[in-house]
């Protein structure tokens, strides 16, 4: 089956739209002038790269009627490779005079486990709090 994304999301979109104007509680769509939120929001369609996007605009469309508990999600979502990144054990912040990264709190961590190590705290590391780097 060949399917053209762009095709399918603008129909999504519009079949969204159309579901909340026929089968919304309040007839008078909550004061909203329903016609021009559509077209407002459809104007981005054409922009959406993936279903992350088009979810996320349906959001902003569907909470433009100020109600809870209407909820928008599904889809074929892309799923990246996720890269998997290290934990610093440490609270850090940015000093606002040098611009350098100051240690404030390193985290004990549990070193006894592969997980959740603190390399702040391994042997060999010259780390204390109140440190500021990069050093100079």
């Amino acid at each position: 089956m060949v399917i053209n994304k762009k095709e399918e999301w603008e129909q999504i979109y519009k079949e969204t739209w159309r579901q909340m104007r026929d089968f919304f509680y309040s007839p008078n769509m909550n004061g909203v002038d329903w016609k021009a939120q559509g077209d407002k929001y459809e104007e981005l369609v054409k922009y959406v790269n993936n279903r992350n996007d088009l979810t996320y605009i349906l959001g902003e469309l569907v909470g433009e009627l100020n109600i809870g508990h209407a909820y928008v999600g599904g889809g074929d979502r892309p799923q990246p490779e996720r890269i998997k990144t290290g934990l610093l054990g440490a609270e850090i912040s940015k000093d606002k005079v040098s611009g350098y990264f100051r240690i404030d709190k390193i985290l004990k961590g549990q070193n006894w486990t592969g997980q959740v190590k603190s390399p702040l705290t391994e042997i060999g590391v010259n780390a204390s709090e109140g440190d500021f780097y990069p050093r100079g």
